[in-house]
């Protein structure tokens, strides 16, 4: 089974971009693409890494008006693949840029007038140990420039320090942390110093920050005793302002923050997902953010001892332009159609009323009395639907929808979008205007799709699919279907709820349904379980069981962040922080596993596996720090793989893909961060 890219849909409208200067707000198709990198000029200019767009902007020290756009796609100087961290010279008017995806730094030198050149290009040539693996976050220290090497691989897992004279000649790297609890580095993204020569280090992977000097002696914080500050929920990045470390993403949409000494100091929210502090080049109580899930960069105020930061500029028009999407993160196909139920699943359970709530265990529940209550309005449903009035209650099936569509969740824009899926292979799908349908709740993540095999009361649009979406704020599954009248999707049902009650889901990703027996299962990422529910043919919905608990013995998960149902029923669990995918049988019990920890784009090993789809051919799985999409066996054998990082447009490159939807001809992977979905053809071999 392989994996060949094909086309995308979602549009970014770089072409749009107007003649410099200008303000954003007086031309809203201008927009940020997951912006990261921040730095300012020897003019009080700041430049920001428009890192999925591929270009650099430049704006004026107040952040309205953009007065210069730098860069496009592609690999000579001057062009980038995902521009990611930017770093300017200590006294030259130069610009350091990590290439991310390219491997490479570039240096820039521009003027006062915003004349910008590339001068050098290094990091991708020389002695193999010497190239860039993934280029990140960069300082200089003692006159050296330091350059986050995330991806670079070693026999302690992954991730340096590369440290290089000013023009580029490789000096030597840094790879462990004498000292340090754990003295590996793994995925280390941000980079910052301070005038004693003391390297600070956002250690992603280990959730920490690493003092240390620029021969990896760790240097102890005074107020941990060691050079870590642990704890962290994920550190992107570590910033020196007014000699206090800035920490995006330390807490949950928080930036934290510490003393030059470790001390944990109170953390400023709120924001969604901060990615990069800088000091505002002009005011030393400001503070500049970017936020690429947003798509923004904010100016913020900050009061010393207070938590919360005051939001004084915000740059980035939101990105809905037709055809645009935002933070997408899911999607499907064929949902408008009659059933089509495959004949291996008719071995489990019907959707019978009595198979309904079998599993349900908890006898002392004050909401215990809620399934004879529904048992008794199905029967009332029964006798109504099955009357000679019924066609009062059943608007007449709206003929099946010829053309073939991909309904995407467009998490940002609260919407489910739909766009065309050409018939003809050989035609892009890239330049698909994706409609805006129902408005979501915001934390709209998952969706899938139930094809009920009879008509269930209620729906407008009898023999049509119900979507049910899962919400990761919230904890509620929301039931849309469709309305053939408005050609919309509207509301259904609900079920669940935010907690860690037995029925209830805290966080839920992922969300699968089997079509022939009406079993949900639900990745229930926040409790570390699979919550498995069931919709029985009157359209009622009901806790059924979870399984799993936090662990990493067989049957436990840590972070499962995606379930699918096998063509026998069986479920196949991404679980996510244990590197390796679980398979259960349809009432939960434990068969099997493969998969383990390790980087690699053509084997089973794994790094942070976040989605899985099995068909009736095979299982696809996401596999996302390593940037693959790989397909095995049932039974966990390496097939094949789609591998490759980056944001070059029209190549299926991946940064950021999240919940996959795969059928027996196409694979559709929406990346969230670059906002597009990509499609693959999937052959067989």
């Amino acid at each position: 089974m392989t994996i060949k890219y094909q086309s995308s849909i979602g549009n970014n409208h770089t072409e749009n971009t107007p003649q410099t200067p200008f303000k954003p707000t007086d031309h809203p198709a201008f927009t940020f693409n997951s912006p990261v990198g921040l730095c300012s000029d020897q003019y009080k200019r700041i430049w920001v890494a428009d890192t999925a767009n591929n270009r650099l902007i430049v704006l004026d020290k107040s952040m309205t008006k953009v007065l210069k756009v730098y860069g496009e796609p592609g690999e000579e100087p001057g062009q980038f693949n995902m521009p990611f961290r930017l770093l300017h010279h200590p006294e030259k008017p130069l610009i350091y840029v990590s290439d991310l995806a390219n491997r490479r730094i570039q240096v820039l030198q521009y003027s006062k007038n915003l004349s910008i050149k590339t001068i050098n290009i290094f990091g991708n040539t020389g002695p193999l140990h010497e190239h860039l693996q993934g280029p990140n976050g960069l300082t200089f220290c003692e006159g050296k420039l330091c350059v986050a090497d995330e991806f670079f691989v070693n026999e302690e897992g992954g991730g340096r320090i590369a440290i290089f004279s000013e023009s580029g000649e490789f000096i030597n790297d840094i790879q462990t942390i004498s000292g340090a609890t754990d003295p590996g580095l793994l995925w280390p993204q941000g980079l910052s110093s301070d005038d004693q020569g003391r390297l600070y280090i956002a250690n992603t992977g280990f959730y920490n920050i690493v003092r240390c000097d620029l021969s990896g002696n760790g240097i102890p914080f005074s107020a941990t005793g060691t050079p870590e500050i642990e704890g962290l929920d994920v550190s992107r990045d570590v910033s020196i302002i007014n000699n206090i470390l800035y920490v995006p993403g330390g807490s949950a949409n928080h930036i934290n923050r510490y003393s030059i000494d470790g001390e944990a100091l109170l953390p400023l929210g709120e924001f969604f997902a901060p990615i990069q502090v800088l000091a505002h080049p002009d005011e030393p109580s400001n503070i500049v953010v970017t936020d690429p899930i947003i798509a923004s960069v904010s100016r913020y105020a900050v009061i010393d001892n207070a938590p919360l930061a005051i939001p004084i500029q915000v740059t980035g028009p939101a990105r809905n332009n037709p055809g645009q999407l935002y933070f997408v993160t899911s999607a499907i196909t064929e949902a408008i159609r009659p059933n089509k139920t495959s004949s291996t699943q008719q071995n489990t359970a019907s959707l019978d009323n009595a198979s309904l709530f079998s599993g349900y265990k908890n006898p002392f529940d004050p909401f215990n009395w809620i399934p004879n209550s529904l048992n008794f309005w199905e029967k009332s449903w029964n006798s109504v639907t099955h009357s000679p009035f019924n066609n009062w209650f059943t608007p007449s099936p709206r003929p099946k929808n010829k053309r073939e569509d991909a309904w995407l969740l467009d998490g940002a824009n609260h919407q489910i979008k739909r766009a065309p899926l050409c018939k003809n292979k050989a035609k892009p799908d890239v330049q698909a205007q994706a409609e805006s349908l129902f408005p979501l709740m915001p934390g709209a993540l998952g969706i899938d799709a139930f094809h009920p095999s009879v008509s269930i009361p209620g729906q407008l649009a009898p023999g049509t699919a119900l979507f049910l979406v899962t919400n990761y704020l919230s904890g509620f599954v929301s039931v849309l279907q469709y309305n053939p009248y408005l050609d919309d999707l509207v509301h259904f049902s609900f079920f669940a709820g935010f907690g860690s009650a037995p029925w209830h889901l805290k966080n839920p990703q992922g969300i699968t349904v089997n079509d022939a027996t009406g079993d949900i299962y639900i990745a229930d990422t926040g409790n570390n379980r699979i919550s498995h529910w069931r919709i029985s043919k009157n359209g009622i919905i009901g806790f059924i069981n979870t399984y799993g608990e936090q662990g990493s013995g067989d049957g436990q998960f840590a972070g499962p962040s995606d379930v699918s149902v096998g063509p026998k029923g069986q479920l196949y669990i991404t679980d996510q922080m244990n590197n390796r995918i679980q398979v259960l049988n349809s009432e939960g019990q434990y068969l099997y596993q493969f998969g383990q920890q390790g980087y690699g784009e053509d084997n089973d090993n794994f790094l942070l596996p976040t989605s899985i789809q099995a068909t009736e051919k095979c299982v696809f799985i996401n596999d996302l720090v390593n940037r693959s999409l790989k397909s095995f066996t049932h039974e966990g054998v390496f097939v094949d793989s789609f591998s490759g990082l980056g944001a070059k447009p029209n190549t299926g490159q991946l940064w950021m893909p999240y919940l996959l939807h795969a059928d027996n001809e196409r694979l559709i992977v929406p990346d969230c961060a670059t906002n597009q979905v990509h499609i693959y053809s999937t052959l067989d071999t």
